[in-house]
């Protein structure tokens, strides 16, 4: 699995879990799941890619860290802004809903 790959399960997961959310009238479970995601956005994942790609790069002496400086800033940029911007939108999209 690429990491774009398990960027697009987390937004699909998020969006799935706040459709079922709303759908439930269970509306505070969305803050667990958001907090969840970020911490797999911020924790998981990169250390997870880090690991599975350390092997592949054929530097078994010191290290660098430009691979795994890519890896984490993919994951803090552009997962954690997903998530927020998922989970703004979904909100916004309530109110909207709610207003009317």
């Amino acid at each position: 699995m690429t990491p774009i790959i398990s960027l697009i399960l987390v937004f699909i997961t998020q969006i799935i879990g706040y459709i079922f959310f709303y759908s439930k009238g269970i509306k505070g479970w969305r803050y667990v799941l958001f907090v969840v995601l970020l911490l797999l956005c911020i924790l998981v994942l990169p250390d997870y890619f880090i690991r599975l790609y350390r092997p592949k790069d054929g530097l078994d002496s010191a290290r660098c860290g430009m691979v795994d400086l890519g890896v984490f800033l993919f994951f803090w940029m552009y997962g954690v802004s997903g998530v927020i911007l998922t989970h703004v939108l979904f909100w916004l999209g309530y109110k909207i809903k709610e207003s009317k």
